[in-house]
């Protein structure tokens, strides 16, 4: 919208440069500005060899470990708007796709390895992400008692993969069917739509 300026009364002069606000950006992790997504307290990221090493914001909570929700990446509409909404839920054995609640399933926790990696841990629960059965593709993600094996090691990358450290497998939602009680399974990385996911902070 434009507004006319008074120094010009003509029917047709107008300044473009009145009346005109700045819209500020919003940040959010990885630097994106998403929808159905809310900004983390501050943090800060110190990139490696495309590998992020995440710097939780300070807990008051002595003993407490920071919460993380892994909300899934879905590009929906003809204007293509990026949606937040669905989350990875650990509420069964096998992983799956869920409506966000906020309960403690939907709650994970980052322990980081000597390796660059790290164990996700389930808060409901108290057990790991972990590939069904080793390291195959199509393998159903599940939540599993730690033994510290590579299956249960994960690079949080900051092209929002989540990547095996056993192989080139990547957290993937199944076909790319964004819908609650879909399953969760390790696939190829490709890095594509159904295989970002926004980690926002839980308070």
């Amino acid at each position: 919208m434009y507004y006319k300026d008074p120094e010009y009364p003509g029917p047709v002069e107008y300044n473009v440069s009145l009346g005109i606000k700045e819209e500020k950006e919003t940040m959010y992790p990885f630097n994106s500005s998403n929808i159905n997504a809310r900004p983390p307290p501050n943090w800060k990221i110190h990139p490696g060899p495309d590998r992020y090493n995440l710097k939780y914001p300070k807990c008051h909570m002595k003993g407490q470990r920071k919460s993380w929700m892994f909300l899934s990446k879905a590009v929906r509409g003809l204007e293509q708007v990026e949606s937040y909404s669905l989350v990875l839920d650990g509420s069964q054995y096998e992983l799956k796709l869920q409506h966000l609640a906020g309960n403690p399933t939907q709650l994970w926790t980052l322990e980081s390895t000597d390796h660059g990696t790290f164990f996700i841990i389930n808060k409901g629960n108290g057990k790991v992400l972990d590939i069904q059965g080793g390291a195959e593709n199509r393998a159903n993600l599940i939540t599993y008692n730690k033994h510290g094996g590579t299956n249960q090691q994960w690079h949080i990358n900051s092209d929002r993969t989540i990547v095996s450290a056993a192989g080139n497998l990547a957290v993937d939602i199944y076909e790319g069917k964004y819908h609650a009680g879909n399953r969760i399974v390790a696939f190829k990385t490709h890095g594509n739509d159904n295989q970002q996911f926004h980690l926002q902070h839980h308070h």
